[in-house]
């Protein structure tokens, strides 16, 4: 059961990986500027505790894919804020992330300038930005779905893999118990034991002495029943 885990924590690891880096690609390629390596890091946690839970039980592609495409805008609003480096910084504003209009509110952004940074963000989700993010969910999608998939028919193999030796001394055995068994039955059946040493056998009497042994139970038949 350990062991089942591990091999399912690692796929899912790997797997987790590939949907971060490609997700990343695709951001960069509608936002001209490729996230910072912290974007990376930030997003593989939670894309690999989603991606454990949805490989938890088999589904079907269409699920998948759905699912990460929505994941996929949860990427895109990581990566810009990791890229912006929180409200108020107006330095470093990657191509495609329109920086946020700085409000001051008591010297700083506050919760307000937060807010407009978000708007900014959600301003930044051009047609070219969605349809990468959601090229990107395609891709994991399908690689998460054909990787389950794969991981199921290795398990399968392993397991076969693992009865094998089982299977074949159990076929050993059964043919040894079948072999014993035919043999046994194509031995001639035992003769009876001799009689014991203490009591022979009397000799059969001469064919002339017979007569005297007959005994003779003629007579007149019995009475019919009414």
């Amino acid at each position: 059961m350990a062991a089942g885990y591990a091999l399912r924590l690692a796929h899912t690891a790997v797997l987790a990986a590939v949907c971060v880096v490609v997700s990343g690609l695709g951001h960069a390629l509608a936002a001209g500027v490729s996230p910072s390596p912290q974007g990376y890091v930030f997003a593989l946690p939670p894309v690999l505790a989603a991606s454990w839970r949805l490989t938890r039980a088999r589904r079907s592609a269409g699920v998948v894919v759905v699912a990460c495409a929505a994941q996929q805008l949860a990427l895109h609003v990581l990566f810009g804020l990791v890229a912006h480096g929180g409200p108020g910084d107006a330095a470093g504003h990657p191509a495609g992330h329109a920086p946020a209009q700085e409000v001051p509110l008591g010297g700083d952004g506050g919760l307000f300038g937060y807010g407009v940074h978000l708007d900014a963000l959600a301003a930044s989700l051009t047609s070219g930005m969605a349809g990468a993010h959601l090229l990107a969910g395609a891709v994991c999608g399908w690689w998460i779905w054909r990787g389950e998939q794969a991981l199921v028919q290795l398990g399968r193999a392993l397991a076969l893999f693992a009865d094998g030796p089982v299977h074949s001394v159990r076929t050993a055995l059964i043919r040894t118990a079948l072999i014993d068994a035919v043999l046994r039955g194509t031995h001639a059946p035992p003769t009876a034991p001799p009689p014991p040493a203490g009591h022979p056998e009397p000799a059969p009497l001469p064919a002339f002495l017979l007569p005297l042994r007959t005994v003779s139970w003629r007579g007149p038949p019995g009475r019919l029943p009414a």
